[in-house]
């Protein structure tokens, strides 16, 4: 899924544009959480999590532990079944594990 940018929510039908999340980059990926309250997305060296609902962004961190320039975009982006975690996929072999509303994050390399 390419999503580019902006990233909007249309609920159900007919399509009317519910929210649209700003993002500064292509948005490579979307996911939306398990209980539906909210909507992850990857972009450049950036994952966000946003309450559907309401708009609002609840959570954003950082894809560059070492503080590359170069691009480093989040490919994919997935909550756990409970939706207590938030794992990303990103070029140069990161794996990021992060609690999304816990404020805690952990990378892993290949």
């Amino acid at each position: 899924l390419w999503a580019g940018w902006p990233v909007r929510v249309w609920p159900g039908t007919p399509a009317f544009n519910l929210h649209t999340f700003q993002h500064d980059s292509a948005v490579c990926c979307v996911k939306i959480s398990p209980d539906d309250r909210f909507i992850a997305t990857g972009s450049n060296k950036v994952a966000r999590v946003f309450n559907i609902c309401t708009g609002v962004e609840k959570y954003s961190f950082d894809i560059n532990p070492q503080g590359s320039s170069v691009h480093m975009h989040v490919r994919g982006i997935d909550f756990a079944n409970n939706g207590d975690y938030l794992v990303t996929g990103s070029n140069g072999g990161y794996i990021t594990v992060s609690q999304p509303f816990g404020q805690v994050k952990r990378y892993v390399t290949s």
